[in-house]
């Protein structure tokens, strides 16, 4: 879920290291403006996973911080982005990176 089960609100951080607070109604337009860079995907109450992404020329890179977060629910994310990517994408004759994983 997006919103924090705990507080309602839809959280992200800034660049210095601030917690941002969105109005879950104002988010897509937030991250469409590219006033926002991450959000939080709450699990639990207790376990989050933080997705950042940055844009390059035409094209999106998103990061998923899984520290933290039960390797069956990585592996599940993982899995959907792949499958949505795919469902999306295989037809259309296009070159280049679709999928790739980095380890830190």
């Amino acid at each position: 879920m997006i919103e924090n089960p705990e507080t309602g609100r839809v959280t992200s951080w800034s660049d210095e290291g601030e917690q941002i607070v969105t109005a879950t109604e104002n988010l897509l337009h937030e991250i469409k403006s590219r006033a926002l860079k991450n959000v939080q995907f709450w699990i639990s109450r207790s376990e989050d996973m933080f997705v950042s992404w940055n844009e390059d020329g035409n094209q999106s890179v998103f990061s998923l911080h899984l520290d933290g977060v039960d390797v069956s629910r990585s592996v599940a994310v993982a899995s959907s982005l792949i499958e949505g990517l795919l469902t999306q994408y295989v037809g259309m004759n296009l070159s280049g990176d679709g999928f790739a994983m980095v380890f830190e």
